[in-house]
């Protein structure tokens, strides 16, 4: 009777699962993929208005992070971000670059990429749910007495700071990270 059960809860969590990753995922990667075309076509506007130059750094740098966090939606799961994180110098240099440089900008940039940090932190829970339901799980007891919605805002919080580090990073940078953070190691 208790392998009965077993096998009945293993079945519905598998479908469960199965619909999540088949239907739910890809209905909301699809969506982050629109919002971030959206968000690139504002900063092309602003150039296309006069208010921002092309060769402007501001667009420059804002405009190819859109392009590769595009490319990026599919694969954008907490392992990734986990291997974005980095000591290297050089790395570290241009995301202080281009953090100065978006701050440095007009509102409307900063408001793009706002907008942007958030589309792509809703995109890393989503992709990365099982890991933050199981954190969410164990944080429970703590949270019932302190505050869920408390809880729930400094943890969005917390875990939006570490998508920035994905904005700094070049085409060529995230292919790298993305090749060592799932290929398989002996």
């Amino acid at each position: 009777m208790l392998i009965t059960y077993c096998l009945l809860i293993l079945g519905i969590a598998s479908l469960i699962i199965w619909i999540y990753q088949a239907i739910i995922l890809p209905s909301v990667r699809q969506r982050v993929r629109f919002e971030l075309f959206c968000l690139r076509d504002r900063t092309r506007r602003l150039v296309i208005e006069g208010k921002l130059r092309e060769k402007h750094a501001a667009f420059r740098n804002l405009h190819g992070a859109l392009n590769t966090l595009i490319k990026a939606v599919p694969a954008f799961d907490y392992s990734l971000v986990l291997a974005m994180q980095t000591s290297d110098a050089e790395i570290l240099k241009r995301r202080a670059e281009f953090g100065r440089i978006i701050e440095d900008s007009i509102p409307e940039i900063r408001e793009i990429y706002q907008k942007a940090l958030t589309v792509m932190t809703i995109m890393l829970i989503f992709n990365s749910l099982f890991w933050f339901t199981l954190k969410l799980v164990s944080a429970i007891p703590i949270a019932i007495p302190q505050g869920i919605f408390m809880l729930c805002n400094i943890a969005f919080n917390g875990i939006k700071s570490r998508v920035v580090p994905a904005f700094e990073l070049r085409e060529d940078d995230l292919d790298a990270v993305m090749l060592s953070a799932y290929s398989v190691r002996p």
